[in-house]
């Protein structure tokens, strides 16, 4: 009797193929708080689980399969590809491709397996923590989540993008996911004091601005504190803090719910304004992306319940199509 090799539809006899060493495939795995599932220290050649595939594989298949050894978990399902790397010079030339995979649950975390007894156990690392826990791969990986987070697949040769889109020029990655205040709609009563106010701005065409900072790699929704002068008037806050820090001023802001301390509103805006930045002021990137997108890059301080809330205020369908996050010349855009 014919007996099939672990999580595939593969007679075992057929794993005794040599495996190709000119090309890898990788899964990339990430946890619901967004770390990174890497492989043993010093196991494989590259952080993230993989490895080559045999002759009858698909590189999508082989992901699957050496992700599956390696964690003990079966029917991992790549979806995606996120980065094809060429190493094209080489003294072996070889391919490198990066699978996306939904993030495991809680309960497949609990239930992963490793040999610890030649491997050493999985890791689970935070994107800014890459560039320590796994230098080589760091900016494959790293360009993989912002892949997954343009929906689109990069072209990198040598690990570096061959076409940078704006979250690798203006180095834009999900950061370590803080621990969030909580969310209060509006149907629930409040009894924090409020002390500054973030928005929602969409632009007509349902993307969201955002508010980059570079120097600390953080993107968050425009906003800032409350001034005794603001006084109860939050629309009017959100209006001043955005137009002196993103150009703009919604004006017709309505109040969605709170986030601990700070308020949050949304409205539809249609200018976006010169930025004018003095000598020795910080620089501020803006950027548009979809409601989705905005959730994701702001840190995870972002629940679906507010997300909803701020669609249902503006009057924004769902389900914006994902497309590359664009970035906001400094001359502004109207409608």
């Amino acid at each position: 009797m014919t007996t099939t090799a672990p999580g595939t539809d593969t007679p075992a006899a057929l794993t005794t193929e040599a495996a190709s060493p000119a090309m890898r495939a990788e899964l990339l795995i990430t946890a619901p708080d967004g770390r990174i599932l890497l492989s043993p220290a010093g196991s494989t050649p590259s952080a993230l689980p993989g490895g080559a595939p045999l002759p009858h594989e698909s590189p999508a298949q082989a992901a699957a399969r050496h992700a599956a050894a390696l964690t003990g978990l079966a029917r991992l399902d790549p979806a995606a590809l996120l980065t094809i790397d060429w190493y094209p010079g080489a003294a072996v030339p070889r391919t490198v491709t990066v699978y996306d995979h939904p993030p495991f649950t809680n309960a497949q975390l609990t239930a992963l397996t490793a040999d610890h007894g030649h491997h050493g156990p999985l890791r689970l690392v935070t994107p800014t923590d890459l560039a320590t826990q796994a230098p080589g791969d760091a900016e494959r990986i790293i360009t993989a989540l912002r892949a997954r987070i343009d929906g689109a697949c990069a072209e990198l040769q040598h690990g570096r993008p061959r076409t940078p889109g704006v979250l690798n020029i203006h180095q834009v990655a999900p950061q370590p996911p803080s621990t969030p205040e909580p969310w209060t709609p509006l149907a629930r009563r409040h009894n924090t004091t409020v002390t500054a106010v973030a928005g929602w701005l969409f632009a007509p065409t349902g993307l969201v601005l955002l508010h980059h900072d570079p120097g600390s790699g953080r993107t968050r929704l425009p906003g800032g504190p409350l001034l005794p002068a603001d006084g109860d008037d939050l629309p009017r806050a959100l209006a001043r803090v955005c137009a002196a820090t993103v150009a703009t001023r919604p004006a017709h802001a309505e109040l969605i719910g709170h986030r601990g301390a700070q308020a949050r509103l949304a409205d539809v805006v249609r200018r976006f304004g010169p930025l004018v930045q003095g000598p020795g002021e910080p620089a501020v990137i803006r950027l548009l992306a979809t409601p989705e997108q905005a959730a994701q890059l702001c840190d995870g301080s972002v629940d679906p319940d507010e997300l909803r809330a701020a669609l249902d205020a503006a009057g924004i369908a769902p389900g914006l199509v994902r497309q590359p996050v664009t970035a906001l010349s400094v001359e502004g855009l109207a409608w």
